[in-house]
C-alpha cells in the first residue's frame, strides 16, 4: 500500500518496524504532512472539492488531530445510496475500477449543505462517511496529489472520473 503526502486511513498499512527506512519515514512524515497541507490549500479546486476529481485530505471529524484521505463521492444536496454491492449518487451507479471489493454494506444518506460524502477505497474496512456521516466542507485541507512512500512508488496519485450509469 502506498503512503501519500498525507496521513492515510487508520486501517491502511503502515511502514513495518523492520523497514530500514522507517526512522526517516516517521521523521519526515510530520513535516511532509504540514508542508502538504499548506501546498494543498493553494491548489485550484481545494476550496470546492468535486466528486469526480480524486481524493481529498481532511481533518477527521471525530478527532481533528488526525488527517484522513478519502474520495469525495457526494456533494451538498446529493443523495448517496449503497446497495447490492454498488454505490449510487442521485440514482446513478458509480463506476469504481479502483475498488478491490464491492461494498458489503447498505445505507441511504442525504448530503447536507456545506458537507461532503467521502468513502475510502477499502470500502469494507474504512472509517468514512458511511460510519460517521457527511464531512463538513470546513474540515477539508486540500486535494491529495502525490505518493511519497515507499520510494519506488513516488509519483502522482491517479484520479478517476466517477462515470455513472442509470440506476437499475
Amino acid at each position: 500500500m502506498d503512503r501519500s503526502i498525507v496521513e492515510s486511513d487508520p486501517h491502511a498499512a503502515t511502514v513495518p518496524a523492520t523497514d530500514p527506512h522507517a526512522f526517516w519515514h516517521e521523521l519526515l512524515s510530520a513535516r511532509l504532512v504540514e508542508l502538504a497541507a499548506a501546498f494543498l490549500g493553494m491548489l485550484p479546486g481545494a476550496e470546492s472539492p468535486q466528486a469526480t476529481d480524486g481524493r481529498y485530505v481532511f481533518y477527521f471529524p471525530l478527532d481533528p488531530s488526525r488527517r484522513f484521505i478519502k474520495r469525495v463521492i457526494g456533494l451538498p444536496g446529493d443523495t448517496v445510496e449503497a446497495r447490492d454491492g454498488a454505490v449510487y449518487v442521485n440514482g446513478a451507479a458509480l463506476d469504481e475500477p479502483y475498488l478491490a471489493a464491492a461494498p458489503r454494506y447498505s445505507g441511504y444518506w442525504q448530503v447536507a449543505p456545506d458537507s461532503l460524502f467521502v468513502l475510502g477505497d477499502n470500502r469494507n474496512n474504512s472509517d468514512d462517511s458511511q460510519n460517521w456521516g457527511p464531512l463538513p466542507v470546513s474540515e477539508v485541507i486540500g486535494k491529495a496529489v502525490l505518493v511519497y512512500w515507499p520510494l519506488p512508488d513516488v509519483g502522482l496519485i491517479p484520479h478517476y472520473s466517477l462515470v455513472t450509469s442509470p440506476a437499475g
